[in-house]
């Protein structure tokens, strides 16, 4: 908020959003001064807006803005008033003050799952349709568990939560008080992505990849201030395990056909939790995950085809749903009370590696999310800090449980390290057949992921399904 600009019409329109939205509670402002005001003006603004005002202090370029936002913690909800809005990138310089940024607003939101959040926004170019930038805004935050729709005028608003609902309601409300719908644009953000059909035809392992790809998903390249001690050489991908660790950020990679809900990566317990990532889609099937690294011929299959003849005899007794969800609910608790401990850390690659158990994969101190941090922090964290998160778990969890079958589906999935192409030893090609003698041959599959440079800063991720 510029003094300048105090008592204009946006401030009206603030004013109104303010009090129409009052019924889901109090509120409180942060105005987010960018110059010296005086007591008597920050006062003014506090009367006008009809709200408590959060800090009267300056926000400069130079200050901690973790330690000056800290005052939102805790708080219900929230009007922000930047000078210009909201910036999904991080800028740096005079331009940082005059926004807030995306992963902050995520971050603020999920803290306070049950809140709103209003932002005033008129950071809109007129060399981008403003209909294309607000959309890319709400699919940004829909991507990572916070829903919102924009009041779309001459005084632009962004209100967010992490309770569906809870907007849902708030656009209600404001439609009761006479807003027209068509002023808020609610885009397709809030619609559940499309996922891509799952192939007819049964896969098999094979040396050639197939052209069914699920491509584009681009990130930062790894911090590589973070390496592991083992591994001399300081190659883009070092483990396997970050393939993985991509499925979490992105789950559509796999190329599955029904949304997944991932649960915990194992790190030890091949007789009883085998392989690097447990799951369950959205219709109640579960799902398995083995990482191999492409440099070397492999059985990706083996401990998964060990399981299947233990059961056949009755020495394994599959987990059921309260087994699942002891071993999950802990690593769950864990996973939040790193991110909670580690989170600036994360933020300013400042951390150190060390052991630390949760629900993403955890091997080797961590490395792979300390590597990783900013996709860590831009997707995976917000998934799982989500309410809906442990919602839609345990919705899918107990579709699963209802079929009464075991029945998993295994997946081999091979990271590509090197450019090596991915390969099956001789005794992976019979452990498959194997396998598939076991369990249904539509529930053995296998993808080969890979991850390239495509830009100084960037990477791109892509999953291929492997077939005969």
């Amino acid at each position: 908020m510029k003094p300048q600009y105090f008592g204009d019409s946006y401030d009206i329109v603030k004013k109104a959003f303010i009090r129409w939205l009052s019924e889901f509670g109090p509120w409180v402002t942060h105005p987010i001064f960018t110059e010296d005001v005086s007591s008597v003006v920050a006062e003014a603004f506090s009367r006008l807006i009809g709200t408590q005002l959060l800090s009267s202090r300056t926000l400069t370029s130079t200050i901690d803005r973790a330690e000056y936002f800290s005052v939102l913690k805790g708080q219900g909800n929230l009007f922000l008033d930047p000078d210009t809005g909201v910036s999904l990138k991080r800028l740096n310089g005079a331009k940082s003050v005059r926004v807030v940024f995306g992963d902050e607003l995520v971050k603020w939101s999920l803290e306070r799952p049950h809140a709103l959040t209003l932002i005033f926004d008129q950071s809109y170019s007129r060399s981008v349709q403003k209909e294309v930038a607000m959309r890319e805004k709400l699919n940004y935050f829909a991507d990572r568990g916070v829903y919102g729709f924009i009041y779309d005028s001459h005084a632009t608003l962004l209100l967010l939560s992490g309770d569906k609902e809870l907007v849902e309601r708030a656009g209600e409300k404001l439609i009761r008080e006479g807003l027209p719908d068509w002023r808020l644009f609610r885009g397709e953000a809030n619609r559940p992505a499309a996922n891509a059909p799952k192939p007819d035809a049964v896969e098999f392992l094979a040396s050639s990849v197939a052209s069914q790809t699920c491509t584009g998903k681009q990130c930062g390249r790894p911090d590589e201030n973070y390496i592991d001690p083992r591994i001399r050489q300081r190659d883009l991908v070092q483990l396997e395990e970050v393939g993985s660790f991509w499925l979490w950020a992105w789950p559509e990679l796999l190329n599955w056909k029904a949304p997944i809900r991932w649960l915990f990566s194992p790190c030890t317990g091949r007789d009883r939790w085998p392989g690097d990532l447990w799951g369950v889609d959205d219709e109640g099937e579960l799902i398995i995950v083995e990482a191999k690294r492409s440099t070397a011929a492999s059985d990706p299959f083996n401990d998964f085809l060990y399981l299947e003849r233990r059961r056949m005899t009755g020495e394994f007794a599959p987990p059921t749903l309260a087994d699942i969800r002891a071993r999950w609910e802990p690593l769950l608790q864990s996973e939040l009370q790193f991110l909670q401990a580690n989170y600036d850390a994360l933020r300013s690659g400042t951390g150190r590696i060390g052991l630390a158990p949760g629900v993403v994969p955890y091997s080797a101190k961590r490395i792979i999310v300390w590597r990783w941090r900013q996709l860590y922090l831009d997707r995976i964290a917000p998934l799982i800090m989500s309410p809906s998160y442990r919602d839609l778990c345990n919705s899918a969890l107990e579709k699963w449980a209802k079929r009464g079958s075991w029945a998993p589906n295994y997946f081999a999935l091979f990271t590509i390290l090197n450019s090596a192409p991915p390969r099956f030893s001789a005794v992976g090609k019979r452990n498959r057949e194997e396998l598939i003698q076991l369990t249904p041959a539509s529930h053995v599959h296998a993808r080969a992921i890979e991850c390239s440079l495509i830009s100084e800063t960037n990477v791109q991720i892509d999953c291929r399904t492997m077939e005969a």
